[in-house]
């Protein structure tokens, strides 16, 4: 690809990550090939449209559609691609998922199993019942992204291989559950699957966790490094390092599942709610300001942890910064109520939250930046004034 060429493609998908819609329909008109081009910058060799399901936006998604991109163009991901469908994040599944099968998308048993489309996924077995262990995006089964537990059931009771490891991360169907489908997580333990310390964390299984803990009380320090969780064949690491993030703590599993009686559990038990791990070496409080999750810190700060170290050396930031840059409104509020420093770093976060700058990984609108940024200039003056 000339350099030329390089730069048009960069130009597009710099453009498709700010929504600047008026831009994409000029590039996209002048040459429609740049619509079948893979962003250089997504971590799976993303498609346009793998990009902008993303962000939820009908209108951006609409707009691409329009100039000619392909719902079901697979992404450049050799250990399995990943399709429009494959990729929406969860909180626009149920809006979106429709809209974009009205629109052409193709169903898959991964992408039925992974939208609970329990009907579909059955007429699609039933076409081609070896599909149910089939190597999919990331080279998942379809038991690895199951919705539901009758999901799970269902695929389970038909063949599906319960400890089935992906190809990229090498891991297991209920390590994939843990994070964000505790149900079928705690579903898959019932049928057999094999469990750990950080699962049952995940998931707030007090009596699991209770019992690895009392079997070896060194369970309690227990971190998610590579030769604790070390995939079999994978290429890449292991899930947890990227749903927890790597050196984690089981009290960073918990804040990140928002489990607080996980997190009473553990800190009653003398671990330290500061500790240091994940990505840039963040706090649980890191965690939980950035998942803006108010009650969380409060919890965290009632265990005695400290609400306002910075993180590691990528950012060395506060909580309440990473708070402002997500645009985590009620968690900037709780920090502040706690008394978390204000410095000059989170003002002009604020602001360029407000002029947009953050819009690639938050969904906070421009009037929540401004709220934000008024509660820090307010707070910084009324300590002032004391």
């Amino acid at each position: 690809m000339s350099q030329d060429r390089d730069q048009a493609v960069r130009d597009f998908f710099t453009a498709l990550r700010k929504r600047d819609l008026p831009a994409l329909r000029e590039l996209g008109a002048a040459d429609p090939s740049l619509l079948s081009q893979f962003d250089p910058n997504h971590c799976c060799g993303g498609t346009v449209m793998n990009v902008a399901v993303g962000f939820g936006d009908k209108e951006l998604l609409q707009t691409l559609l329009d100039l000619g991109a392909d719902p079901n163009q697979p992404s450049d991901w050799p250990p399995g691609p990943f399709r429009a469908l494959h990729s929406i994040p969860q909180r626009y599944r149920a809006e979106l998922a429709p809209w974009l099968i009205e629109r052409g998308a193709e169903l898959d048993a991964h992408a039925a199993a992974l939208l609970g489309m329990e009907e579909e996924l059955t007429a699609i077995l039933e076409r081609d019942p070896a599909t149910i262990n089939r190597e999919g995006p990331d080279g998942q089964r379809p038991l690895h992204v199951a919705r539901t537990p009758e999901i799970a059931e269902y695929l389970l009771d038909r063949g599906a291989d319960l400890e089935a490891e992906c190809v990229d991360h090498g891991s297991r169907p209920a390590e994939y559950a843990a994070t964000d489908r505790p149900d079928v997580c705690r579903f898959l333990l019932d049928r057999g699957a094999r469990g750990d310390e950080f699962m049952y964390t995940l998931i707030g299984d007090l009596d699991r966790l209770a019992a690895a803990i009392d079997s070896d009380p060194e369970t309690l320090h227990a971190r998610t490094t590579p030769d604790r969780f070390a995939p079999t064949d994978g290429e890449a690491a292991h899930i947890y390092m990227y749903t927890i993030g790597s050196n984690a703590t089981l009290m960073h599993a918990a804040v990140a599942s928002s489990n607080a009686g996980v997190v009473r559990y553990l800190a009653g038990l003398g671990l330290d709610g500061s500790l240091r791990g994940g990505f840039d070496d963040q706090t649980p409080a890191h965690v939980a300001a950035w998942a803006d999750d108010a009650p969380m810190i409060q919890v965290l700060a009632e265990c005695g942890a400290n609400v306002d170290l910075p993180s590691g050396e990528i950012h060395r930031n506060q909580p309440i910064g990473w708070a402002v840059v997500n645009g985590s409104a009620s968690a900037v509020e709780a920090l502040l109520e706690l008394g978390a420093g204000i410095e000059d770093d989170h003002i002009r976060q604020a602001k360029a939250g407000l002029a947009g700058e953050f819009r690639e990984w938050s969904g906070a609108s421009p009037e929540t930046f401004q709220g934000i940024l008024e509660s820090l200039e307010g707070e910084r003056q009324r300590r002032k004034e004391i």
